[in-house]
């Protein structure tokens, strides 16, 4: 289950993400995210505090709205994790792999977001096979 709740803070936009960024509810997150920067001069964030778990898919939408501008924040391992990766931060904030960072896990998503480059406007794609499930 997910729970997107939108949150004003002077200039700045929050999208507060709870639960499972799973599947179903990627699209859930992707309106929010879509309605959201129709607002001209508003700083984005995306928080994922209270995130419990990201698929492909979620990484893939999260990793869209970060090229978009969009900062993200995390406070747990995994999610910090999920985060770095987006970021590309992760080889070089992490002196060996953690448990929580398969290591093809960056490189999936680095492929899809360049086979897949229609930008912020373009769709959210969950792929065939064991890492889109």
């Amino acid at each position: 289950m997910l729970r997107v709740t939108v949150e004003t803070f002077g200039t700045a936009l929050r999208l507060k993400v709870e639960g499972r960024l799973v599947g179903p509810w990627v699209p859930e997150l992707e309106q929010s995210w879509r309605r959201s920067i129709r607002s001209p001069g508003v700083d984005l964030i995306v928080d994922l505090t209270d995130t419990e778990f990201v698929d492909l898919a979620g990484t893939y939408l999260l990793s869209l709205m970060y090229r978009s501008g969009i900062e993200l924040r995390a406070n747990s391992p995994y999610m910090k994790c999920v985060v770095a990766g987006i970021t590309e931060k992760a080889r070089a904030d992490h002196a060996k792999p953690c448990p929580w960072c398969p290591p093809a896990r960056g490189e999936t998503v680095r492929r899809l977001l360049r086979d897949n480059a229609g930008g912020p406007g373009g769709p959210v794609i969950v792929p065939d096979g064991p890492e889109g499930r």
